[in-house]
């Protein structure tokens, strides 16, 4: 063959296989939404854990007869498998493949043919996933960076967050576009690039494209690796910003779609994801810019009227996760007032959504001062992959069939019951640490009290029982003192598992009708050594016990005038045998208990 022949072949191959991008032009609808994927790009799983995709557009000028659209599906193993899509047309084509959730990478490839034969080719889309969506919002713990300005922060997240090596696992956690930038021009917060509406890997490092937060990426990581799901996470989180700066209308702006607002920024971004009404669950971590009265004590209607606009411009969406604020960062005076409203707080019944609490209390250690101005707000790597854990826990239980969660105790009630003060939490706890007194607070008529003193504290399952030196308190309190420096100087109330219990503010004590009484022993074999055990709990002080023999003799009778009593009974003048123990309250007969002597 001559040279020259041979440079023509090459010329042929080289035009069959070029990616001619402009001549094939795919479309997008009426509200600007692209209507063909993009590489890494996240298709939302519907409830059969499939996506579809649509891929619309025309081949301009090329004469043809025939289009393909070929879907390669690419398995962890390496193995390949493909779907081939045909379609007879002379210009417009519209595919709608079907794409399954889960660890598959998936590329599109276009062919154009004429008498049968193909004479272009062209590769649409690469790394594309099908999965699940998440947001994340609020301001700086929101986006886990180490300091308050992010473009030095995040350049060190190598010193707080472990990653996965670089490779395929990488590229199954997506985000669209980029956080918003701070110090938007003409005094706006920020100035979002409309042009940044592309998809990406996600990643916690380097600029602010496809920035998800060292936590959100931790969690990303988790999701993926024990529940085989790609995610979507978009942050849309400010540092230092209020709830109101995120609402709707800030700025006097009521554009959805500005991108000068935090809250246009983010619905953009959303919208160009094609993701409105897809999104499982966002994740909402602000409250330490609350600090003033107003702010603090309208925190749930403000939240509220921030979901409501959520769920119309962002569609409807399951869950909203509201991180309850650590103690330190927010020590006005108003910090406590902000975190019984994140832990209290419930969206009313007719809500598409539902709000999910979770503490940051007692997540871990403090941000390093050395790489930190703001360490007092911030934490340390380990912290926040503990916060990561702890979603992981109930955004599994949520949405991934995870029969086991652990969360952290939140307080159901407090109510005066026997002579005792008791707090009761909706799950076990573990034994009270040395110290935990300190860390409650009384309040009468909505004033501290400052010299309640507790006598006594002991934890049994889900209850705390505390005697203390008056019954006059109507209110208490958990975590009132707030840390401005180190958490771990804090004694915390944990469960068995070791995560810290919600703090909690004023929360009412209800004296609550006695309607039962209750008595046990320790055990009903005693001896001169080991004297009989009694616990009385009682509504009146009117109680009496009462020992009699087999033969119903009377041998022994004490009477107990408290509501509550633990104490011993001496009965080394009993000969030894089986005996009955009657127990009697305010003149009526309650139970009888055998008790062995030996």
């Amino acid at each position: 063959m001559s040279a020259l022949k041979i440079i023509n072949v090459l010329l042929f191959i080289l035009l069959i296989n070029a990616p001619v991008f402009a001549q094939i032009q795919y479309f997008k609808d009426a509200d600007g939404i692209r209507l063909y994927p993009q590489s890494h790009q996240l298709y939302p799983r519907d409830k059969t854990d499939k996506a579809t995709v649509t891929i619309k557009g025309d081949v301009g000028t090329y004469t043809i007869d025939q289009i393909e659209l070929v879907v390669y599906k690419h398995f962890l193993d390496g193995s390949v498998s493909q779907s081939t899509y045909s379609q007879t047309t002379t210009n417009s084509f519209h595919f709608e493949p079907i794409l399954d959730a889960g660890m598959y990478l998936y590329s599109f490839k276009l062919f154009l043919k004429r008498n049968h034969r193909t004479f272009l080719t062209q590769n649409i889309a690469s790394n594309v996933v099908c999965g699940d969506v998440y947001i994340i919002t609020g301001q700086s713990n929101a986006m886990g960076i180490i300091n308050n300005v992010p473009s030095e922060g995040i350049y060190q997240d190598s010193l707080y967050q472990e990653y996965p090596a670089e490779g395929s696992n990488k590229i199954y956690s997506k985000s669209l576009g980029n956080m918003p930038k701070y110090n938007g021009v003409n005094g706006n917060l920020t100035n979002y690039n409309a042009a940044n509406n592309y998809w990406t890997p996600a990643t916690a490092s380097g600029d602010f494209v496809g920035f998800v937060g060292l936590w959100g990426l931790k969690l990303q990581y988790a999701i993926q690796e024990k529940y085989q799901m790609p995610t979507c996470f978009i942050n849309g989180a400010y540092g230092g910003s209020t709830i109101g700066e995120h609402q709707l209308g800030f700025g006097n702006n009521s554009d959805p779609y500005n991108l000068e607002t935090l809250f246009g920024s983010l619905n953009y971004r959303v919208q160009q994801a094609n993701l409105k009404g897809k999104i499982k669950g966002i994740i909402w971590y602000q409250g330490e810019s609350q600090n003033t009265y107003n702010r603090a004590t309208t925190y749930q209607d403000s939240l509220h009227f921030l979901i409501d606009t959520w769920e119309t411009h962002l569609g409807d969406f399951s869950k909203v996760y509201v991180i309850q604020i650590h103690t330190g960062c927010n020590y006005h005076g108003f910090g406590q007032v902000v975190r019984e409203h994140q832990r209290s707080i419930q969206r009313p019944v007719n809500s598409s959504s539902e709000i999910v609490p979770i503490t940051a209390c007692g997540i871990g250690e403090r941000a390093s001062a050395i790489y930190d101005s703001f360490y007092s707000c911030h934490f340390a790597r380990t912290a926040y992959n503990q916060l990561a854990d702890r979603l992981f826990q109930t955004i599994g239980r949520d949405f991934y069939h995870q029969n086991t969660c652990i969360t952290s105790p939140n307080i159901i009630q407090a109510y005066y019951a026997y002579n005792e003060l008791v707090l009761e939490f909706d799950q076990n706890l573990a034994a009270l640490p040395e110290g935990i007194e300190t860390q409650f607070e009384f309040y009468k008529n909505s004033q501290l009290l400052p010299n309640v003193s507790i006598l006594k504290a002991y934890a049994e399952d889900n209850k705390i029982y505390f005697s203390i030196d008056t019954q006059t308190p109507d209110a208490v309190s958990y975590l009132l003192v707030d840390d401005p420096v180190y958490n771990h100087e804090m004694i915390w109330l944990e469960n068995p598992a070791g995560y810290a219990a919600f703090s909690f503010h004023q929360v009412p004590i209800e004296h609550l009708p006695c309607t039962e009484h209750f008595c046990s022993i320790q055990s009903n074999r005693i001896s001169n050594q080991n004297p009989l055990q009694i616990h009385l709990k009682s509504c009146t002080t009117q109680n009496k016990v009462s020992l009699y023999t087999l033969q119903g003799q009377l041998v022994f009778q004490k009477d107990f005038p408290f509501l509550n009593i633990k104490t011993s009974l001496d009965l080394s003048h009993l000969a030894q045998g089986l005996y009955f123990l009657n127990i009697e309250s305010d003149g009526q007969f309650l139970e009888t208990k055998k008790i062995i002597k030996y």
